[in-house]
């Protein structure tokens, strides 16, 4: 807590500032940084371990016991210990505050390289988003039953479909595409059932129904996913639509 300048004068006290402090032996006034994991409140104070919450560290220089939170890329366990390069793997990083070595997983919308790498929005073309814990900047193509109007957003919305039509993957839009000839569609996220038609019935594009609906004239429809076909030519028309 006292500094000496030398020669045949006395000892004279501290004044170091805030964050500094006077070990034995010191010869300037204003002392030096107080160690890491320790923090010096200035003058004569001597220096106090430090008791950091978690994500918190007490780096040299510190001048209170609760040190200060960590920057991106760094990790720290609290109390004395001091802060460490991040660890994380691919899809995870560390934010400021981080607490673990291995980081949190990437949000929403971001990518992340790992170790100190900060997260990174991605750059999705339309069809494509970047779930939680994406690793690359492309992102990964939009699931069956949700739509990615990809970059700025880099999210996905689910389907809205009416009955008849669904959002199948890779859809870019929330216009969802007519249900496939030979299946019928709930709506909603729901994607494509075959159809169940009897024999005189089939699914046309948009079926919103499993029995499909009653064959035209001058087709017959052999029934479950089978496409109506149109009446050979000997066979006569009236007749036609009860061939199976």
């Amino acid at each position: 807590g006292n500094f000496c300048i030398g020669g045949k004068e006395n000892q004279v006290p501290c004044e170091a500032p805030a964050g500094h402090w006077c070990p034995a032996g010191t010869s300037v006034s204003t002392g030096q940084p107080c160690d890491a994991g320790f923090f010096c409140a200035g003058l004569q104070a001597d220096k106090a371990p430090c008791s950091c919450a978690a994500g918190s560290s007490c780096e040299e220089g510190s001048a209170t016991a609760e040190g200060a939170v960590v920057p991106q890329g760094f990790w720290a366990p609290g109390l004395t210990a001091t802060k460490a390069p991040c660890e994380a793997e691919a899809g995870s990083y560390c934010p400021t505050a981080t607490t673990s070595a291995a980081g949190v997983i990437c949000p929403l919308g971001y990518y992340c390289a790992g170790q100190q790498a900060d997260k990174a929005a991605c750059s999705c073309a339309p069809g494509f988003w970047c779930p939680e814990g994406s690793n690359a900047a492309p992102g990964v193509p939009c699931p069956a039953g949700f739509s990615c109007p990809g970059a700025p957003n880099n999210g996905m919305n689910e389907c809205a479909a009416s009955p008849g039509a669904y959002c199948p993957a890779g859809d870019t839009d929330d216009e969802p595409d007519p249900c496939l000839q030979g299946s019928y569609c709930d709506g909603g996220s729901a994607q494509p059932k075959p159809c169940t038609a009897a024999a005189g019935y089939y699914c046309p594009p948009g079926s919103s129904e499993a029995s499909g609906i009653e064959c035209p004239a001058h087709f017959y429809c052999a029934g479950g996913q089978s496409d109506k076909v149109p009446c050979p030519a000997e066979i006569g028309r009236a007749s036609c639509r009860e061939r199976v």
